[in-house]
């Protein structure tokens, strides 16, 4: 990895927190960073793990506007909540407002070029359920339904199990 460019990603992550410190008059736990996140999306913060994930691969690709716009975005998700708990919608005008303290456009989403780090599977997972096994999930879902989400027969609305059985790409 990067030094340098982990380092900058975590100067911009103080840097954002001093300033709302500042503004706010209050401290703010630092979070834990981690780069492990893969595909199109650039970053996330969760709250309660106090915690921001980011993209390695589009960090390398675009360090700059990286650093500058992806790092201070979800350190704003992670303030925002911190310093309105009860109000904070993940794009909301507390989130907007400490954006633009943090002197960064309010904008939702990246426009970071994706195509070569989002080699997306196009495999099917069989599900099975009281109907037969006739549901097919992609790899997020079928990620999703091995961690926590539940899903269900549209039909008989008895929850999907996995089969074993992986439909691969042709």
């Amino acid at each position: 990895m990067n030094e340098t460019l982990i380092k900058a990603c975590e100067d911009r992550i103080l840097d954002c927190f001093q300033i709302c410190e500042k503004a706010f008059q209050t401290t703010f736990p630092i979070p834990t960073i981690r780069f492990e996140l893969k595909g199109r999306r650039a970053g996330y913060a969760r709250y309660r793990e106090n915690l921001i994930n980011l993209n390695y691969d589009l960090l390398i690709r675009n360090p700059e506007d990286f650093v500058k716009r992806t790092v201070g975005h979800e350190a704003a998700h992670l303030i925002a909540y911190l310093k309105f708990p009860s109000l904070s919608r993940p794009h909301g005008q507390e989130w907007a407002s400490v954006m633009r303290l943090i002197q960064q456009e309010p904008t939702r989403c990246h426009s970071y070029e994706v195509s070569e780090v989002a080699q997306k599977s196009r495999n099917k997972w069989e599900y099975a359920c009281v109907c037969g096994p006739n549901h097919l999930l992609g790899q997020a879902a079928h990620k999703r339904a091995q961690t926590w989400q539940k899903y269900t027969c549209r039909k008989c609305k008895q929850i999907i199990k996995f089969t074993g059985r992986i439909w691969k790409d042709s």
